[in-house]
């Protein structure tokens, strides 16, 4: 394989990656998730910050792929949008 086809091949794969989790996602909201897509994460440090705060003060389950987060609870729904939009 060469790297026409490696890069070819990786970029497939997370394409595919993202298509799934928006699938997944507008399911889950239909089945009474939440959810939310801030505008930009500003860098990897934000991101980090957030995965903290996500463990530390959700109540249920929550989803995310980049800057698309998914929440079973309203309520932390609601508290991340106040926190991080």
């Amino acid at each position: 394989m060469n790297i026409e086809d490696e890069i070819v091949k990786e970029l497939s794969t997370h394409l595919q990656s993202e298509i799934d989790f928006q699938i997944l996602s507008d399911m889950l909201v239909q089945l009474g998730w939440h959810k939310v897509h801030l505008i930009e994460l500003h860098n990897t440090k934000q991101a980090a910050d957030i995965k903290q705060w996500m463990t530390e003060n959700t109540k249920s389950h929550w989803e995310n792929r980049g800057s698309t987060f998914v929440f079973h609870d309203s309520g932390d729904a609601v508290n991340f949008t106040l926190r991080w939009k």
